[in-house]
């Protein structure tokens, strides 16, 4: 169905005539006659009966004219400007996923800014796996995530917000870093959301023929932490988090003896998301608490590209 069509029956219907419809819409009196014609014809009703001195709408015509008003109406919605997202103002839910690691470096002061900037925006924070967050940005569920994705995925935008690296952490003081010796000498605890206990240390070891002894996974990390305050576990974690948290747990941090793949932590979107002031507000908000955290040196200098 063609809009200028339900428009013309609109002013048909209002002004009870063709030719009064036809110049207020700007159409030549064959045009409206004709669109007229292919109405009727979609519609399978004569809609308006000619009379002396104008037209008469049917029983059908009556029936459908709140209908097609609603139709208009929304249509019309479609074509305003999406009004500015303000804060202050707003009582919006925003829907976040991120990791434990990163989650607990960025929302203290995201929260901190939501607090002064948007008091009654809520923030709901979940922990999906890689590929779910990727699906629940692309299919709406969530309207931002925090994560690391290895690859492009078509209809995402990635944002990455700086260098990341790893440390080794244990209960026990370092006398000096681990070398490779000492590291495989060790037991460890991985963290795994699916169980499997193996990661990308593991991946790196093997590239180097060499195997470390898993003894036990953890869902996150700050379970992971808890596990190794109390345990003689080494746990590899990435630096950052190991840096800010290793002493409340008591743990001791070191330097890595292998060269792991660094990652980028990244801000992730749906590529629609300059439709969604909101989200946009929300997405600059993550900017700006990621900028202090990121912009200092990889920390170790451990050469994570040859890995």
């Amino acid at each position: 169905m063609d809009p200028s069509l339900l428009l013309l029956f609109q002013e048909v219907y209002r002004g009870g005539k063709l030719a009064g419809a036809a110049k207020r819409l700007n159409l030549s009196p064959s045009a409206a006659s004709h669109g007229l014609t292919r109405l009727r014809l979609a519609l399978g009703d004569d809609l308006f009966e000619r009379l002396p001195h104008g037209m008469r709408p049917t029983q059908r015509a009556h029936a459908l004219a709140p209908r097609i008003t609603a139709v208009l109406e929304a249509l019309g919605d479609l074509c305003v400007p999406q009004p500015a997202f303000d804060p202050a103002n707003s009582d919006r839910r925003f829907r976040l996923s991120a990791l434990d690691s990163t989650a607990s470096l960025l929302l203290p002061d995201l929260i901190g800014h939501i607090r002064r900037l948007a008091p009654d925006v809520v923030l709901t924070t979940q922990a999906l796996p890689r590929d779910a967050m990727a699906a629940a940005v692309l299919d709406g569920r969530i309207d931002l995530g925090l994560g690391h994705l290895w690859k492009a995925t078509p209809g995402l935008r990635i944002t990455p917000l700086g260098e990341e690296t790893y440390a080794v952490v244990r209960r026990t003081a370092f006398d000096a870093a681990p070398t490779l010796e000492d590291y495989l000498a060790e037991r460890h605890l991985l963290v795994s959301q699916d169980g499997e206990p193996s990661g990308i240390v593991d991946f790196t070891l093997r590239r180097l023929g060499a195997r470390r002894t898993v003894a036990a996974t953890a869902p996150n990390f700050f379970v992971a932490l808890a596990v190794a305050a109390r345990t003689d576990l080494m746990l590899t974690l990435p630096r950052r988090f190991a840096e800010k948290w290793a002493d409340a747990f008591g743990l001791a941090v070191a330097a890595p003896p292998i060269a792991v793949r660094s990652f980028s932590p990244s801000l992730i979107s749906a590529d629609r998301i300059d439709r969604d002031p909101g989200a946009m507000w929300l997405h600059e908000a993550l900017l700006e608490c990621a900028a202090g955290l990121y912009q200092h040196s990889r920390g170790f200098g451990v050469d994570s590209s040859s890995a």
